[in-house]
């Protein structure tokens, strides 16, 4: 049977499943996969979104285009001062 990774993961995914892993660890693994699966669909919504946004709104809202990733996964850094 061949290899079904098909390159590298990203770091924050969860790892694989292991044949040998009694039910409730790869239970726990399947809800670790749909958490991250739902947060990527989350982020790549968000980036859509804020992509669709002119430079001059982007400028509005305090952002670059160059912004729009890490916003998508870190939201913006509140300064509370």
């Amino acid at each position: 049977m061949e290899n079904m990774s098909s390159g590298p993961q990203p770091s924050n995914a969860p790892g694989p499943v292991g044949a040998g892993e009694p039910k409730f660890q790869m239970s726990r693994k399947l809800g670790e996969w749909i958490v991250w699966i739902e947060n990527e669909l989350r982020v790549h919504r968000a980036v859509n979104r804020l992509s669709g946004l002119s430079d001059d709104m982007l400028s509005d809202i305090g952002a670059h285009r160059g912004d729009i990733e890490h916003l998508a996964r870190h939201g913006r850094e509140v300064d509370h001062s």
